[in-house]
């Protein structure tokens, strides 16, 4: 079972590093058009599918939802701030989930440091 977690995170690992290596590329085609666009050197064909691309983007109602737009414009200043103190949500998560005080992942998203390895070893020694 191990094994196929390990793959697992390779795989998804994988795919984030290509997602990565395929936005940097494009990076660097921008930097390098605006390069020559301030050489005096144009690309008009990048240029143009940019601005058609930013206008299909702005017309996409799978970007531009209405409903979502209605809802954001009816917020108020008010919707913004909780109606309970930090401490009153600390304490009804406590008695809801009875978290530890160094809650973690099994898959270790907290960060290990050796400080954090010591502290949570001396707190559970002390239990």
């Amino acid at each position: 079972m191990e094994g196929i977690f390990w793959l697992i995170i390779s795989l998804l690992l994988l795919a984030h590093f290509r997602l990565l290596r395929a936005l940097w590329a494009k990076k660097v085609v921008e930097v390098n058009a605006l390069a020559k666009a301030l050489a005096g050197q144009k690309d008009e064909v990048f240029f143009s599918a940019n601005a058609a691309a930013q206008a299909s983007r702005k017309s996409s109602p799978r970007v531009n939802n209405e409903a979502v737009q209605k809802v954001a414009a009816a917020l108020k200043g008010s919707d913004h701030r909780r109606a309970t103190n930090v401490s009153a949500r600390l304490d009804a998560q406590q008695k809801k989930l009875n978290l530890p005080i160094l809650p973690t992942t099994t898959i270790g998203s907290f960060t290990q440091t050796a400080d954090l390895r010591r502290v949570r070893r001396e707190y559970n020694t002390r239990k």
